[in-house]
């Protein structure tokens, strides 16, 4: 019995490790880790904890953020509708025309949606 080193011969305690594959065997051995660089661009961002990232300041909660919301909320002196604010921001200024042919789709679609919805709410 052999008992020299990277020997593939099984002792009386069991089978030896197999021995690395030589370069060119065909065989897939696994590059060795790599240590990562120290460098600011190679350090992944953090993680987020708490709170969703998207998520606005505590002294913003309900505050708007679309302009547009504030100016028909201060015309009309109470909270608008979507469909209010969304006439306002995609129609023509001074006109009752949408600025485009998908946005007068999508006023129609929900204006559609929301009869359907609401249809027989109101008795």
């Amino acid at each position: 019995m052999s008992s020299g080193r990277g020997s593939s011969a099984t002792s009386a305690s069991g089978p030896s490790m197999t021995p690395p594959l030589a370069v060119g065997s065909g065989q897939f051995t696994p590059p060795p880790p790599t240590v990562a660089a120290s460098s600011p661009s190679s350090v992944p961002p953090p993680l987020a904890v708490g709170p969703s990232v998207s998520a606005p300041p505590a002294f913003l909660t309900g505050a708007s953020t679309v302009p547009e919301e504030e100016d028909v909320e201060k015309e009309l002196k109470r909270p608008p509708t979507f469909q209010e604010v969304f006439d306002k921001t995609h129609k023509k200024k001074g006109t009752d025309q949408y600025i485009s042919d998908r946005a007068r789709e999508v006023a129609e679609s929900y204006s559609q949606q929301m009869t359907e919805k609401y249809a027989g709410e109101e008795e």
